[in-house]
């Protein structure tokens, strides 16, 4: 590549990585990308069903995660708020989490099939 293309072309790439750090968006390379899309295109949600504010839903990944499962679900829903999160029968902990200004429950799983139940109030 020509030096007089090189030198734009750093400067906008860090640019970018420097903004995206600042937002704290993570940075991630082709191999992790793909590996993202292959676990998520493994993901099978079954069995979803709203009744009397409850969502509930089977969950099963069929793939082995190295960075770990983790499950969205709106924290706002038909004019109710999620109180409670539970997994496979148990109590379940969830952070907030925000994708596009939508708010969601991020649940951290482990691999494999499970049931989660959501309670809205």
């Amino acid at each position: 590549m020509e030096d007089r293309f090189r030198l734009p072309a750093t400067e906008l790439m860090s640019g970018t990585l420097d903004a995206a750090q600042a937002k704290g968006l993570p940075i991630w390379n082709a191999q992790h990308w793909l590996d993202f899309i292959t676990l998520r295109q493994s993901a099978r949600f079954d069995a979803l069903k709203w009744e009397n504010k409850s969502l509930s839903f089977d969950l099963t990944v069929r793939l082995q995660p190295q960075d770990g499962l983790s499950v969205l679900i709106p924290c706002e829903f038909n004019q109710s708020v999620l109180r409670w999160v539970s997994v496979d029968g148990k109590a379940a902990e969830y952070a907030n989490w925000a994708v596009g200004g939508v708010k969601y429950g991020l649940v951290s799983l482990e691999p494999g099939s499970h049931h989660l139940d959501a309670g809205y109030a």
